[in-house]
């Protein structure tokens, strides 16, 4: 139940990002009196999509940045010629569709495909499972997460762009100028961080105060209903009446929402979401002729059980990557875990990596819009992005963090966890 409000509140807190400008706000501020080059301007761009991401799943982290995104689009276009402008454009909408993939192995709450990683350990009972909770996972996903950060940014910055277009000046008069000023806009920033300080407190506590296990049934299913679940809801019911309640002073002294129903539905990416529609038809179809199946049972044949472990890994990260890129990561994940459960157990690896292998590879799809959502919302929601570009760099960054991924589970997290 906690998990539910994570996700209601989060897809606010984006929409409050849209209606006050607190993305493009945020980067105007990062650039503030001077232009800086666009390869520094990719390097917080992934950054702050990763940071974000890390607090909110990526997808809504995903809406969050698609205001920030087009303003951009819309200065390059005006600075310069149609073909350059498409390519800064490209550049910027990729590395964010990075920094959201990233930031989803980043924190236990960044992807739905964490959860499952989780769920999978406890139903398996894989020894270990009880050293994972929401601090542990910080220390060996940090390290991680920076090093995948530092190589998308070079991958973009330096292989898809030219020297003249990286260091390249950037100003940025829409971003600064997208909003006008709103009296309530400080208090939408106030509201952010009573939003965040609760779930990061929220996460914390659980890790020292135990609550007895209970569970609800809602629509004929079982959820969980422990204190924490029940402290969650009420949260989360208060935080959304704060928001939509006319109580606040705007600047011509009536009282008014922060956010309004209609803010809800105003310019969300429809092509984007058209997108996400698309891969889970395509996902469907392919669970309906039982293809997940197929390569799970056949998974084995492309793991040759005599190579070193690190290339076990590789393997197993990079075929998850793949059929990611063309299922939906919950498909792949939920359909891969029994399978390399017990694949783990025949070549003598430790279950709990490579269920955190799966999980993590099935964050990691960078080539096509329907590999991940925040890829569809981010494709769909961004004019002129080059799809060329986007494959290209994505085959390359799937190799990439698949061998570090490979280097992590083979090496970093079986010391860290003792397994």
């Amino acid at each position: 139940m906690s998990l539910v409000f994570i996700y209601v509140t989060g897809f606010l807190i984006s929409r409050l990002s849209l209606r006050y400008g607190l993305a493009e706000w945020f980067f105007a501020r990062l650039f503030k009196g001077r232009e800086r080059s666009f390869k520094i301007l990719l390097l917080y761009l992934v950054s702050a999509a990763v940071l974000i991401a890390m607090v909110m799943p990526n997808f809504l982290t995903a809406l969050t940045l698609l205001p920030m995104l087009e303003a951009l689009r819309l200065s390059f276009e005006q600075r310069h010629d149609t073909a350059h402008a498409r390519r800064l454009t490209t550049a910027g909408a990729v590395i964010a569709m990075y920094g959201c993939n990233l930031g989803g192995i980043g924190s236990m709450v960044g992807s739905p495909a964490n959860a499952l990683i989780l769920g999978a350990a406890q139903i398996f009972e894989v020894p270990g499972r009880e050293k994972i909770n929401y601090l542990s996972w910080f220390g060996w996903s940090l390290p991680l997460v920076v090093i995948l950060i530092l190589s998308a940014w070079v991958l973009i910055a330096y292989l898809t762009l030219s020297k003249n277009e990286r260091n390249s000046k950037i100003a940025l008069p829409q971003i600064s100028s997208a909003n006008g000023p709103d009296a309530l806009a400080s208090l939408a920033w106030r509201v952010l961080a009573v939003w965040f300080g609760f779930w990061m407190l929220h996460a914390v506590l659980q890790l020292f105060v135990s609550a007895p296990a209970n569970r609800i049934a809602v629509f004929g299913r079982e959820l969980d209903w422990n204190l924490w679940d029940q402290i969650a809801t009420l949260f989360g019911l208060a935080f959304c009446t704060l928001l939509f309640a006319p109580i606040f002073k705007g600047a011509e002294g009536t009282r008014r929402a922060v956010l309004k129903t209609s803010d809800c539905f105003n310019k969300l990416p429809v092509l984007g979401f058209g997108f996400v529609l698309l891969a889970m038809g395509i996902s469907g179809l392919f669970i309906f002729f039982k293809v997940p199946e197929w390569l799970a049972r056949h998974l084995e044949q492309f793991v040759p059980q005599h190579w070193p472990t690190v290339a076990l890994y590789l393997c197993l990260t990079f075929t998850t990557t793949l059929a990611t890129e063309l299922l939906s990561n919950t498909t792949v994940a939920l359909v891969f875990f029994p399978i390399v459960h017990a694949l783990a157990l025949a070549l003598g690896i430790p279950p709990l990596a490579a269920l955190l292998g799966v999980g993590l590879a099935s964050t990691n799809a960078f080539m096509l819009p329907i590999a991940t959502p925040a890829n569809g919302l981010i494709y769909g929601g961004v004019k002129h992005i080059s799809l060329k570009t986007m494959l290209v760099s994505g085959v390359i960054m799937n190799l990439i963090s698949s061998f570090w991924l490979a280097i992590f589970l083979a090496h970093v997290i079986p010391w860290y966890y003792g397994l």
